[in-house]
């Protein structure tokens, strides 16, 4: 948040300020690449600082994972800090000692309650007091090691003390990304390199700055191998009292508007995770995050530049929360959030019903993690928009409605992520309220029927095929498939169906209740159609409550409760021998040779 915040006033565009950030960090990293106690001691170009890559992936926006403190070392340091008289007793060589001459430590108010998020006041104060004390101006200092957790804490830093960064060394040791990040122990490792420098350079002088937290705390050190004269302990001077009395601005938690000052992206993996963001309007300011897996909301904040666009925030249940740019199928307005992107999935509007096709007919429409985390977010706006009432969910081509789980993917090691409301953004979801319909145009098999199984009413064309044919590739039915076709048809006939993972046509399909209608092949949408329309019919609000009566129904037999424990079963079923030997001979397209183990 601070890294945007100081980009934008500076006014630099995202790939500028990337590239000012790893000049910054060249030169760094130049410096570990000669420190025999750093953690990474090799020299990194800018070039290679600048790119994303397999070695520097994105870890934050602005940031890869070299522009940030990297924590994970084995790092220790030790001072000894005595009086003169100790030393002397001690027969402590004079050369070896190196005087503190001036110091100051200030801490910030919260994050929300700062005025300006491109600056540190706190951090300027703290350099203005230990300097003022010390009786010496930046130019008078001849080392400085500057904390260096992210670049906006160095180029804050040598703002506030007036240091060109590019022509004056800001670190002793090579920072927190290059050096190591020894966790709160990083300043020592700086006071003890500084040490060593002073007592080569015994007329200079050396300022460490150490922060932490979020900016939030500030303390500032100068030394010398000169004695200071007349040195005493700091009295205090109010600096500390002006920062705490600086007016917060006010903190909303509404519904409202609000133009962007500031936001991040999260990644996990290659994949946008989490976004948050600091926005104001003329009633103060307002901090929002994305809906948990709203993948495509967050790619809006990450690839354009958010600072300085409008986005609505919705106040629900004591959180804030950033709404896409523009309600689904519809063009985003000028001057907000971009329009959201869903490449596996067609979605369009037709009056008071939502149509939702899986677009992926080469793969017979099987899903990957990427699918389901975008039919989460859509459902999840499904069930928000006051406008849509009913949905249909079908698949792309004539040839599938989903073949389930793209195998192929998983045996090559795929991301296999998927979001809260789980496969399809819709097989873990029990709070719906609003009625879906699977239009069933082919191929049902695997997360496919699970999909059928977990929509409200389905219609088929002739030529389908249902089946749960997990168990034959070495997986079983984990997106509710075991229990909701249990509940659904029975335990004997459902029990004969997951056991044997054999296929099923239309008229069983119809006779085991899984299905609510048949129609010519090709005409699955236009029946869907026509019992949506059924639907619209009546009191929306009564189906709504009608369904959340349902849904407490479910609650009561305890369908998320045998569902949940779906991850530890299939947690130990991915650890066999089996597991792994049936998704490979199905990606190899041969019999799969089982063990048992």
């Amino acid at each position: 948040m601070f890294e945007q915040a100081l980009r934008a006033r500076l006014g630099l565009d995202k790939a500028t300020h990337v590239a000012l950030m790893s000049e910054l960090w060249e030169g760094f990293s130049a410096v570990a690449a000669t420190n025999p106690y750093a953690q990474f001691p090799e020299a990194r170009s800018r070039d290679f600082l600048a790119t994303p890559s397999d070695a520097n992936y994105p870890i934050a926006d602005p940031y890869f994972k070299w522009h940030v403190a990297q924590d994970a070392v084995n790092q220790g340091a030790a001072l000894v800090l005595t009086s003169v008289e100790a030393a002397r007793r001690a027969s402590i060589d004079p050369c070896k000692w190196i005087f503190l001459h001036g110091y100051s430590a200030i801490k910030d108010r919260l994050v929300s309650e700062r005025a300006d998020l491109s600056r540190s006041r706190a951090m300027e104060t703290a350099l203005e007091g230990a300097l003022e004390m010390a009786g010496k101006s930046a130019g008078d200092i001849g080392h400085f090691d500057l904390y260096s957790c992210f670049p906006c804490a160095v180029l804050l830093a040598a703002e506030a003390l007036g240091v060109d960064w590019r022509t004056t060394s800001c670190t002793v040791t090579g920072g927190l990304p290059f050096f190591g990040g020894a966790g709160n122990n990083y300043s020592m490792h700086a006071i003890a390199t500084m040490v060593e420098r002073l007592r080569a350079a015994p007329e200079d002088f050396g300022l460490v700055l150490a922060n932490g937290g979020f900016l939030s705390k500030e303390a500032v050190g100068v030394y010398s191998a000169v004695p200071p004269e007349a040195w005493r302990p700091k009295p205090g001077d109010g600096r500390q009292a002006e920062i705490d009395a600086v007016p917060a601005p006010p903190l909303l938690s509404e519904t409202t508007e609000a133009t962007i000052d500031s936001y991040t992206v999260t990644w996990k993996k290659g994949r946008p995770s989490r976004g948050y963001v600091v926005a104001s309007n003329d009633k103060g300011r307002i901090i929002a995050r994305a809906r948990t897996g709203h993948r495509a909301t967050l790619l809006t904040l990450s690839e354009g530049d958010a600072i300085g666009r409008r986005v609505r925030i919705v106040h629900e249940k004591g959180v804030n929360f950033i709404e896409a740019g523009s309600r689904l199928c519809e063009p985003a307005p000028k001057g907000g959030l971009g329009t959201r992107r869903f490449d596996d999935v067609i979605v369009e509007r037709d009056g008071h019903i939502l149509e939702v096709t899986f677009n992926r007919p080469d793969a017979m429409n099987a899903l990957h993690s990427a699918v389901h985390f975008q039919l989460h977010e859509i459902w999840d706006e499904f069930e928000r928009d006051p406008d849509l009432w009913v949905g249909i969910v079908t698949g792309a081509g004539d040839r599938a409605f989903c073949s389930g789980n793209d195998l192929k993917i998983t045996a090559k090691g795929g991301d296999m992520a998927q979001p809260p409301t789980g496969f399809a953004g819709l097989c873990g979801r029990f709070d719906r309220t609003k009625p879906i319909i699977a239009a069933v145009n082919g191929v049902a098999m695997g997360g496919g029927l699970e999909i059928v199984l977990a929509a409200d009413l389905a219609v088929a064309e002739e030529k389908s095929r249902f089946a749960l044919p997990e168990v034959r590739v070495g997986l079983y039915a984990a997106a509710g498939g075991v229990q909701r076709l249990t509940r659904q048809i029975g335990r004997k006939a459902a029990m004969e169906l997951i056991l044997t993972g054999r296929h099923f046509g239309v008229d069983e399909a119809l006779a085991l209740g899984v299905i609510n209608r048949r129609c010519d092949d090709g005409g699955a949408m236009a029946a869907a159609r026509e019992l949506a329309g059924q639907l619209l019919e009546n009191s929306p609000s009564a189906i709504r409550a009608s369904k959340e009566a349902l849904n407490r129904l479910e609650e009561l037999e305890s369908l998320e409760e045998a569902m949940a424990a779906n991850n530890r079963i299939f947690g130990r079923l991915a650890r066999t021998k089996d597991f792994r030997e049936g998704v490979t001979a199905f990606a190899e397209k041969r019999k799969p040779e089982w063990t048992g183990a």
